[in-house]
């Protein structure tokens, strides 16, 4: 709760976060009557979670898969996009019919999609069964962990082929740089837009979904950031910060060159 509104500047804005963190963590380990998820529950977890690693993210990427699902939120639709939804439905084999919890779920003026999702009990000696667990790392295994992205190895090339010679991912250092020049004494931040929250960028959306979620997210990760950079600052380091938009291609050459120019300006 603390780390959630530090950045909070008013107080009763960092009451209403709180009040609001509090309600979303009740919805979030209610109980059923002291017993654990029923197997509808489970049922239909799963189908979102086999849905989000099979369909949406290798459709959507990541970013958009992630903060289009509505995860404990009882949204209307369990994932939503900026031009399409998506009700996701699971049943097992033989049943002829699925429920639908209300007219609200597919009567909306935008074009969606009712998914339905098949499973199958099967014994816990099988081998090639799904359960919760597997699906949450299968779903965890497809989030890029912030190494070799693209971006980073347009910078990265760039600069060796100016003849920079550096290290990078330096898990010694605050922050981790991406990129360090020893002879420099510089470090490059190259930072995606989503996850770093680059607030003003045209790349950058709030999520619609899971909105307290996100906003604690994004704004954490910022204000890590920002300590790091501080903190490597403070110990005579040049920080640049490089973002992911400022690499697409209409941008990109002057970007690198500019990045060579606060190099040699150390």
């Amino acid at each position: 709760m603390i780390d959630f509104t530090r950045s909070v500047g008013a107080l009763d804005a960092a009451a209403d976060r709180i009040c609001g963190r509090f309600i979303q963590w009740q919805k979030a380990f209610k109980k059923n009557n002291g017993e654990l998820l029923s197997f509808e529950e489970v049922k239909g977890l799963l189908g979102e979670l086999c849905f989000l690693k099979m369909k949406m993210i290798p459709k959507y990427g990541v970013d958009v898969a992630l903060k289009s699902w509505s995860g404990t939120e009882h949204t209307d639709q369990d994932f939503s996009c900026d031009d399409t939804w998506y009700e996701v439905k699971s049943t097992v084999s033989g049943s002829s019919s699925v429920k639908i919890s209300s007219v609200e779920q597919l009567d909306t003026n935008q074009t969606g999609h009712l998914v339905i999702v098949t499973l199958d009990k099967t014994s816990e000696a099988d081998a090639s069964r799904l359960t919760l667990n597997s699906m949450y790392e299968m779903v965890l295994s497809s989030i890029p962990k912030g190494k070799d992205t693209k971006p980073e190895i347009i910078v990265r090339k760039y600069l060796f082929s100016q003849g920079f010679r550096y290290r990078k991912n330096v898990a010694s250092m605050p922050g981790k740089p991406d990129i360090v020049l020893p002879k420099y004494r510089t470090c490059i931040f190259v930072n995606g837009c989503f996850w770093h929250l680059h607030e003003g960028c045209k790349y950058f959306v709030w999520p619609k979904s899971n909105s307290d979620f996100w906003e604690h997210k994004l704004r954490t990760n910022r204000d890590r950031d920002l300590k790091a950079y501080q903190s490597l600052q403070e110990e005579g380091w040049h920080v640049i910060v490089v973002w992911e938009c400022e690499l697409k291609k209409e941008k990109q050459k002057h970007t690198l060159d500019t990045i060579v120019d606060k190099i040699h300006s150390k």
